[in-house]
């Protein structure tokens, strides 16, 4: 029967008025449903695309149900939607495995994959609903065409038998090997064998898997639709997340997010990774929502006592630890089966949401915030801040594009090893910053550079002390006393990597900014009490230009000696960090100078509150037209 039903199809023509699975493609099969398919005495249940899209013509298409008289017409039935169905579900299980040309050496040697058969045992227990009345869809189900025609046949009113005929149970034990075996036989047109097939899985004794406490085929059959399904639910779902999950991860492990959940939402890999985000977002709320109206009928069942002879639904605690025990009976690839191990820490005290899954939660603690981060908070200072913080405000919105273009990969986090303010007094809110001394030990301090603040308008130009690469560029004398010894004793050879770098600008900075307070309070011309705050802002941007590589100072020789060891030390730290990238950003910047200006705009905010470490909270500190008391600019 099986052999002239499928003959030499190749799986194009139809068996009966069958499709194939992805008639219409593969985005138009349909996803699990919960509501228009489900009978209304059975609210909560999903119904799966498999089931939806079960190949049951023989047994309920309107042209031929009524033609199935006699429990004999059934059984033909029964074996033809069993056998299409199998035949056209190989057809859609080749094509979700890219038509791996393994699958059918398989069959050949008699192996069936693990999980088509999962899906012939689901099957197998669809169709053994229609007949006992259990199916609990809304089509086929209580009250359906189907329903009264296989009533007809097992008319209750004579004890379910037909006169010379079998009752339910007793039609079942007959007929049942018949249509599991027409299932085996529908692969032979793909090189299985059928009588190594029917000897291997043998219709008594097969098992739904290969662990020891796994129910018989026989035993797996009679279980209430909606358990069987809602394992097939929390299998299918276990497989997406994997695959979903594994994407989101891939799509944000480049994105950087700092310890107070700041990311630059411009950089291309945090774009990359907000949308995926955003999809992964959608995932879980729709495979979320089944659960829980799943998790709802679960607890009614269980309340009524419909599991009472299930021993596994009866004295599982949560539905959570219900589909758990189910998927370890399933071995799955990849251990993919596991997604019900662990309990959702986002939702445990949510009222609606408890006895949720791990991997239900929409942001993954393993992302660590990469989902929800924020971008750095543009707020207009107010007239309280002092002129520090003010030039904060100023230099990060000048630099915001450059920042937002820079590569976030390349930003460290490592402040607190170089420098630390401290509250000395809570009563008048004083601190002091604490700079700490690196691995050598060396004190960097720069006590004998001269006070810039004296000889502030004592501009060098052109007059042979210093030279500059452009002749008519001026040197400030703040530029003259700037404080870079951490710099300039770098040794090219010792630093390894860009946090050994970041440290030693750091520090830097931290003397820089040190030099500055400490020459400022010893100035002897109150007028210039005020010029601290550009003084900082001023040697900031210089040792910007440094860093990138286009600062215009030369000593008497025409030679910029710190440039030359900024330029090897910053070609082997750009040689460690691409390496340590697995070499992939290798292209990302095409020369050494985009490299260190991306570092530099990276890192800059770091570097300000360095150099602001030593900044008096001092109302002199208030900018030009508000000078110090006594004095004005007007």
């Amino acid at each position: 029967m099986v052999k002239a039903l499928i003959g030499n199809n190749n799986g194009i023509n139809l068996i009966g008025k069958c499709n194939e699975k992805y008639r219409n493609g593969k985005s138009k099969y349909p996803p699990w449903d919960c509501n228009s398919q489900i009978h209304r005495t059975h609210t909560g249940a999903c119904m799966p695309p498999r089931r939806q899209k079960l190949c049951i013509y023989f047994l309920a298409n309107d042209t031929i149900r009524p033609y199935i008289n006699s429990q004999e017409d059934l059984r033909k039935a029964f074996i033809k939607c069993a056998a299409g169905e199998t035949f056209l579900s190989w057809q859609k299980y080749k094509t979700d495995k890219n038509n791996d040309s393994k699958l059918e050496k398989e069959l050949e040697s008699g192996e069936i994959p693990e999980d088509f058969k999962r899906q012939m045992f689901y099957t197998f227990g669809d169709l053994r609903d229609f007949l006992f009345g259990t199916d609990i869809s809304k089509g086929h189900g209580k009250g359906s065409n189907l329903e009264k025609q296989i009533d007809f046949l097992f008319p209750p009113n004579s004890g379910g038998k037909h006169p010379n005929g079998k009752t339910r149970k007793q039609w079942w034990e007959s007929y049942g090997p018949q249509i599991w075996k027409a299932m085996l036989c529908a692969l032979e047109n793909f090189g299985a064998k059928n009588e190594i097939l029917t000897k291997k899985y043998e219709y008594s004794t097969l098992k739904f898997s290969d662990t020891n406490d796994s129910p018989k085929l026989t035993d797996f059959v009679t279980r209430p639709q909606f358990l069987r399904w809602f394992t097939e639910w929390g299998e299918h779902y276990c497989k997406e997340y994997t695959e979903q999950y594994g994407t989101l991860r891939t799509s944000c492990e480049n994105c950087d997010v700092d310890d107070n959940g700041i990311c630059n939402k411009n950089d291309s890999e945090c774009t990359k990774c907000s949308l995926q985000c955003t999809k992964y977002k959608e995932f879980i709320n729709q495979w979320k929502d089944n659960y829980n109206k799943q998790k709802s009928k679960f607890y009614r069942d269980k309340d009524s006592q419909t599991y009472n002879n299930i021993s596994d639904a009866k004295y599982s605690k949560t539905v959570r630890e219900y589909l758990k025990k189910q998927l370890e009976k399933i071995f799955c690839e990849n251990n993919s089966c596991s997604c019900m191990n662990e309990e959702s820490k986002e939702s445990k005290n949510t009222y609606d949401n408890t006895d949720m899954p791990k991997s239900l939660d929409e942001k993954p603690e393993e992302i660590r915030g990469k989902c929800d981060c924020k971008d750095p908070i543009e707020e207009l200072p107010n007239s309280s801040l002092n002129c520090v913080d003010k030039s904060a405000f100023e230099l990060y919105a000048k630099a915001k594009t450059d920042v937002e273009k820079s590569d976030n990969r390349l930003k460290e986090n490592s402040e607190k090893e170089v420098f630390t303010t401290n509250n000395v007094d809570n009563w008048k809110n004083e601190t002091i910053c604490e700079i700490k001394k690196d691995k050598s030990g060396k004190n960097h301090t720069c006590d004998n550079n001269g006070n810039p603040f004296d000889k502030i308008d004592e501009w060098d130009c052109k007059n042979g002390k210093i030279k500059v690469g452009n002749e008519h560029i001026c040197l400030p004398p703040r530029r003259q006393y700037m404080c870079t010894k951490p710099l300039k004793e770098l040794e090219i050879g010792n630093v390894k990597n860009t946090q050994e770098l970041f440290k030693k600008v750091l520090l830097t900075a931290a003397y820089e900014g040190k030099h500055l307070y400490e020459t400022w309070k010893n100035t002897k011309d109150p007028k210039k009490l005020n010029q601290i705050c550009d003084a900082m802002k001023y040697s900031f941007a210089d040792l910007g230009d440094i860093i990138r590589g286009s600062d215009n100072y030369k000593d008497t020789k025409g030679i910029n000696e710190l440039e030359t060891k900024l330029n090897g030390v910053f070609q082997n730290v750009k040689k460690v960090w691409v390496d340590d990238k697995g070499k992939k950003y290798k292209d990302k910047y095409p020369n050494l100078e985009s490299f260190r200006s991306d570092w530099w705009d990276a890192n800059r905010e770091s570097v300000w509150k360095a150099m602001t470490c030593n900044a008096p909270e001092a109302a002199k500190l208030n900018k030009r037209n508000e000078e110090p008391e006594g004095t004005s600019t007007n």
